[in-house]
C-alpha cells in the first residue's frame, strides 16, 4: 500500500512541476506555428477536414485545441493550455 507521505511527495512534485510549467507562460509571444494550430483546429472541427497545413498531426489534437480555444479564447492560455496541462500531468 502506498504511504500517505509518499503520496504527498508525489502531489508536491506534481504541483511544483505545474507551477514551473505555467510560470511566465504569457511573457513569450505566440509563435507562428502555434497560431496556425488555431486555424487547423477550427477548419477540422467546422468542416470535418484538415486545415490548410499540418495534415500529419493527429485529429485528437485538433479536437482538444478547439475545445480549449472555445473555453479560454484564442489567446496564450487557449492555445498553449492543453500542452501545459498535459505536460504538468506527465510529471508524476
Amino acid at each position: 500500500m502506498i504511504s500517505r507521505r509518499f503520496l504527498l511527495f508525489i502531489v508536491a512534485i506534481t504541483v511544483l512541476g505545474a507551477v514551473l510549467r505555467f510560470w511566465g507562460v504569457g511573457l513569450q509571444p505566440l509563435l507562428s506555428d502555434e497560431v496556425q494550430v488555431v486555424f487547423t483546429a477550427e477548419h477540422y472541427m467546422q468542416g470535418g477536414q484538415f486545415g490548410p497545413t499540418m495534415p500529419y498531426h493527429p485529429n485528437m489534437r485538433n479536437v482538444v485545441t478547439y475545445v480549449s480555444i472555445n473555453l479560454f479564447g484564442a489567446g496564450v492560455l487557449g492555445i498553449r493550455g492543453p500542452s501545459l496541462l498535459l505536460g504538468a500531468l506527465c510529471v508524476p
